[in-house]
C-alpha cells in the first residue's frame, strides 16, 4: 500500500472539498532537497537553502494547503506553510539547551 492510498485527501478532492493538513507531518519532509550540496551533516541553519520548497510535504501528497512543523523534538525548528518555511532560521539551539517552562493558557473572558 502506498502513502497516497493511506491519506483521505484524495477522496475529499474527488468530491471538490478543499483539503488542509494542519500540525505535525511525520511522513518525512524532504530536507535533503534543500540541503546545500557541500554542507556537512547536521541541522545548522547555514546548511540549507531556505528559499527552496521542501519536497514530500502534505501538498506533494494532494493536500491543497498545509501549515505545521516537522517532528518538534529535532531541528530544524521551523514553521512550514505549503512546503516553505515561514521564517528563515538564523540560530541553532541544541536540543538539550531548550528551556522547559510551564505553559499557562488563559481562557478568554
Amino acid at each position: 500500500m502506498t502513502l497516497s492510498n493511506l491519506l483521505c485527501q484524495k477522496c475529499c478532492n474527488k468530491k471538490d472539498y478543499i483539503t488542509a493538513a494542519i500540525g505535525k507531518w511525520y511522513l518525512d519532509w524532504g530536507w535533503s532537497y534543500i540541503r546545500k550540496q557541500d554542507a556537512p551533516l547536521g541541522a545548522a541553519p547555514n546548511n540549507f537553502d531556505w528559499h527552496k520548497a521542501i519536497e514530500n510535504g502534505p501538498t506533494a501528497h494532494g493536500f491543497d494547503y498545509s501549515f505545521g512543523d516537522n517532528v518538534i523534538n529535532f531541528p530544524p525548528y521551523v514553521w512550514i506553510k505549503n512546503n516553505r518555511v515561514t521564517q528563515i532560521p538564523d540560530t541553532m539551539v541544541p536540543y538539550g539547551k531548550i528551556k522547559k517552562e510551564k505553559c499557562v493558557i488563559e481562557r478568554a473572558q
